[in-house]
């Protein structure tokens, strides 16, 4: 099944260090050949880094780190994508390919490539677009279009001070000016502006009588929360339409890839008649799909 919250199970650093090694053998396409087009981002002595070794990392990193804006992420990867050249550079002239540590983990690495190449290839030419178009129609089924308001408050300890607010805003003073003054939220600078925001991002209290009230409109009476007393005033409110099929595309296939990787690893580990026993030699049965996927998506 989709899962919208699908994360890789590889962390960055080891994730970086593989796709860094895999790019310089030329296991990796978009990384092993420049192009005319494919200009220098980083240059030094022994080292050059072109824009299709950085893109190739960008297209492939785990949810959480793709996420990030493209303006943050390129001097990050850029950064180290020289250290690792640079490593590698220093790392040949001491010698550690002679050495064997060097031998041994290379040999380990030759084990993990062979398996996972063979796996992504096996099990991606299960995976059709009939598929992907079928698992993204089960899911935007099972959700709703996001709903989100705009909204300024002000929050203060004492009843009787918000109401006394908001009679002065009703009386033509306005909301941000009182609340840079007043307001004891973080905030307060900017006026009382907390952006958009979904109903379950807010205490119960708070949503309720924000998602109330319709743009230009401002509770009639104060709210209490946990925090304090709010004067409310809502700005915008605004529908986000369900993301179309090519934007969740290469993530439906992603989750999709990792359930089949494990049902195929589960035929061909049940072909190979695998037992397995506890620390007291007694026999225990594998954990389920499920259990699989969970420890993955950790």
């Amino acid at each position: 099944m989709f899962n919208l919250t699908y994360h890789s199970s590889l962390k960055s650093f080891r994730f970086f260090s593989l796709l860094g090694i895999i790019c310089f053998w030329g296991i990796a396409g978009p990384c092993a050949h420049a192009e005319p087009s494919d200009p220098i981002i980083a240059k030094g002595k022994s080292v050059e880094i072109r824009l299709s070794e950085l893109e190739a990392i960008l297209q492939n990193l785990p949810e959480k780190l793709a996420s990030l804006p493209y303006a943050n992420l390129y001097p990050l990867v850029l950064e180290r994508l020289i250290q690792k050249q640079v490593g590698i550079n220093y790392g040949r002239k001491a010698g550690i390919e002679k050495e064997q540590i060097f031998k041994d983990q290379l040999e380990l690495l030759k084990d993990e490539l062979i398996s996972d190449i063979y796996l992504q290839k096996t099990v991606s030419a299960t995976i059709d677009e009939n598929t992907l178009k079928n698992a993204y129609e089960t899911f935007i089924q099972s959700v709703s279009p996001r709903e989100l308001v705009r909204a300024r408050h002000i929050m203060v300890t004492d009843e009787k001070q918000a109401s006394r607010l908001i009679d002065r805003i009703l009386d033509g003073e306005d909301f941000a000016t009182l609340a840079q003054k007043y307001s004891r939220d973080s905030s307060a600078p900017k006026g009382g502006d907390l952006g958009f925001f979904e109903k379950n991002q807010m205490v119960p209290e708070f949503s309720e009588a924000a998602f109330a009230l319709q743009p230009n409109e401002m509770t009639a009476d104060p709210i209490q929360t946990n925090f304090g007393w709010h004067v409310i005033m809502v700005e915008e409110r605004k529908t986000e339409p369900l993301p179309q099929f090519e934007d969740l595309r290469a993530r439906i296939f992603q989750d999709i890839l990792q359930e089949a990787t494990f049902e195929h690893l589960i035929k061909i580990t049940e072909e190979s008649q695998v037992e397995r026993y506890d620390i007291d030699g007694n026999s225990i049965s594998r954990p389920t799909l499920g259990d699989m996927l969970n420890f993955a998506r950790q």
